[in-house]
């Protein structure tokens, strides 16, 4: 990234403070994708990744502490409802990361990240494990699971050319190296040989 892209997007591992911040980061990093600057767009993104993940802790921590003190507060639907929010931003930055490691041709670390999308999608109606920790069901989320969608194919798409790349070829050159039958000439006479059986 030029100095002067530097100067004007920020440094890519400035700590951020703010999902608005978050947000543009992530925007920042489809745009130099798009670019093909794809480690920069890693840097960002798991700089994003850090900051959700810390927010979304300490988000649990509140939510647990509310409930513990006072079950019925009227907080509560709404601050499960921004954990959802949170986690599936935190969700599509896992997915962004995985399309960067894609780009620099890091396969494993790649699917690694798009199975923590997927993950972190299909769990996002209970983004603190309070209900599943009570038996109860979450309240449901909106939504037409679109992202998740994209998230498997991507990861299936990636896991089968992995598995191809790891599979033998079925051109490799030893099939394919002429086998040409030797000419059986009989018993062979080395010159040597020869001049032995004259001289007995």
């Amino acid at each position: 990234m030029s100095q002067a892209s530097k100067q004007y997007f920020g440094p890519a591992d400035k700590k951020l403070t703010t999902d608005e911040e978050a947000l543009t980061e992530l925007n920042l990093c489809s745009i130099l994708s798009q670019k093909k600057q794809h480690k920069e767009a890693q840097i960002r993104v798991q700089n994003v990744i850090v900051y959700m993940s810390e927010d979304l802790l300490n988000l649990k921590q509140l939510f647990f502490d509310f409930q513990s003190s006072n079950p019925q507060n009227e907080n509560l639907p709404r601050m499960h409802q921004v954990g959802v929010e949170k986690q599936e931003l935190l969700a599509i930055a896992y997915y962004n990361l995985g399309c960067q490691q894609e780009h620099l041709k890091e396969f494993r670390a790649s699917l690694a990240s798009y199975e923590t999308a997927m993950s972190l999608q299909q769990l996002k109606q209970d983004p603190f494990g309070f209900y599943s920790s009570q038996g109860m069901d979450a309240p449901p989320v909106s939504g037409d699971g679109h992202l998740l969608k994209e998230f498997s194919k991507s990861y299936r798409d990636l896991k089968k050319i992995v598995q191809m790349s790891q599979k033998p070829s079925l051109l490799s050159s030893q099939q394919f190296k002429p086998q040409l039958p030797m000419p059986d000439f009989g018993p062979r006479h080395h010159p040597a040989a020869t001049h032995k059986k004259n001289i007995q």
